[in-house]
């Protein structure tokens, strides 16, 4: 996926394909069965459960503000920085995205970024089955600690979806320290980047918001 916010510092993107790969960490939670292992077809979610799933522009992290103009779905050309990585999220399944922004306040009154500002984004990204959620998913974290970040650190995601990674670093493009939450629920893939001097237990809170709501979502079909 392109940089979503590079105005304010927080790069995240999704990996480009590079093939098969393992991940290097992965907390899944023991209370799901995992959908890409036991039930490749199945596809739980569809394109308009998204945005009631990632965080509304009423929910707006302290330091930040909401714009419904950052709030909006997204295509494959939009979630792919090049041809080749296009190629793979359409190998994978992928079908449709949503993404949300929240600034810091500084972005919203045009002053210069300040070290204390933090930022967050929510992504998800739809796909036609659990498994190729799951691919595209093992890639991306593989992407962050290879490309898009600089010395990362595994932090826990337990308890988030049917895989779960957490990560928290440097962004590779400007060393702003970031962390990120990469999950799975069946067939969407769930992103939750805060960006910033944020607290482990703030980011984690909002990521789990975002997963508790995929259990209110009935199924779309």
């Amino acid at each position: 996926m392109r940089p979503l916010l590079a105005a304010v510092g927080v790069v995240i993107a999704f990996a480009p394909a590079c093939g098969p790969s393992t991940p290097t960490t992965a907390s899944a939670s023991p209370s799901r069965a995992s959908a890409a292992a036991s039930a490749p077809g199945d596809a739980r979610f569809s394109p308009s459960d998204l945005p009631r799933i990632l965080l509304r522009p009423d929910e707006a992290p302290d330091g930040t503000r909401a714009d419904r103009s950052l709030a909006h779905p997204s295509d494959v050309d939009a979630f792919a920085h090049d041809v080749v990585e296009r190629q793979a999220l359409l190998n994978d399944g992928f079908e449709s995205g949503y993404v949300v922004y929240f600034p810091p306040d500084s972005y919203f009154r045009k002053e210069p970024h300040k070290v204390t500002d933090v930022a967050f984004q929510a992504i998800a990204g739809l796909f036609d089955e659990a498994a190729g959620a799951s691919s595209s998913l093992r890639r991306f974290v593989d992407d962050l600690r290879t490309r898009q970040m600089v010395g990362s650190a595994t932090i826990s995601g337990q308890g988030l979806g049917d895989e779960a990674f957490g990560l928290a670093g440097g962004a590779a493009l400007d060393g702003s320290f970031v962390r990120v939450y990469a999950w799975r629920v069946s067939n969407v893939i769930l992103v939750l980047v805060a960006s910033g001097p944020v607290a482990e237990d703030e980011a984690l809170a909002l990521a789990r918001a975002m997963d508790e709501r995929t259990g209110r979502v009935g199924p779309s079909g």
